[in-house]
């Protein structure tokens, strides 16, 4: 009688099941680490070219290449020429300085070409952060296609298609540290609405109605009484003279 041959039963881990004979590699193959889409470095490699090619008069072309220097700034795009960052493709290909490139990807992802090119690549990104500083809620390209008025000392103003590079740039800083001034200012007041709220609290006063208000750029208490509650606080401050 012929001995019967035994078959070998191997587990492969990852394959999720048996399999006959000697060992074999896993079915489902293992991906890559980063997927590098095909399309995307030929298409990047043509930005990086398109950037070197702009840069050598950025005064004329910063916005086309401000355009192209924002499509180099997709992950998809960086990765495929083989950089881990933005940061990476700008340093290693030496296409552009950060702060030169986020400017230029800030003007055209805020302001229409035509717009842009009028107030050229300073006064554009100066723009932009005063209309964000001054109107924080609208929209900055709408904001400055009406040539609002820029204060620039005092009460003076100059429009914004007529004020020079350098005034514009110290309007900026100073209404940025004017803001900065008035957050902290505002911040106070906060503080001492809820340290004056928890004292009425303690004479059963409502606390609720304290609240801090600015207007203009000074900010004030204000505390709504009913008569009772006036008379009631009234009393209490000429005891606390005795």
């Amino acid at each position: 009688m012929a001995t019967k041959k035994k078959v070998p039963i191997t587990l492969h881990p990852g394959a999720g099941h048996l399999v006959h004979g000697a060992p074999r590699a896993p079915l489902r193959p293992t991906a890559p680490a980063v997927p590098v889409p095909s399309r995307a470095r030929p298409r990047g490699e043509q930005l990086v070219r398109d950037v070197v090619r702009l840069r050598t008069d950025i005064a004329a072309n910063f916005y086309r290449m401000g355009l192209a220097l924002r499509d180099l700034s997709r992950p998809d795009v960086y990765r495929a020429l083989g950089h881990e960052s933005f940061a990476d493709l700008l340093d290693a290909r030496d296409l552009a300085g950060r702060m030169t490139a986020f400017k230029l990807i800030s003007i055209v992802e805020s302001l229409p070409q035509p717009l842009a090119q009028r107030l050229g690549v300073e006064k554009s990104y100066d723009a932009i952060r005063y209309a964000r500083l001054a109107h924080p809620r609208r929209d900055v390209a709408e904001v400055l296609a009406t040539d609002p008025a820029i204060r620039v000392s005092g009460r003076a103003r100059v429009p914004l298609f007529a004020i020079s590079s350098r005034a514009l740039h110290a309007a900026v800083l100073a209404l940025r540290d004017g803001n900065r001034t008035n957050d902290d200012a505002g911040a106070r007041a906060k503080r001492a609405a809820r340290s004056l709220a928890q004292r009425l609290d303690h004479v059963g006063i409502d606390a609720d109605r304290v609240r801090s208000t600015r207007r203009g750029a000074a900010w004030r208490i204000r505390i709504e009484l009913s008569p009772e509650e006036a008379e009631e606080l009234a009393g209490l401050l000429r005891a606390a003279r005795k």
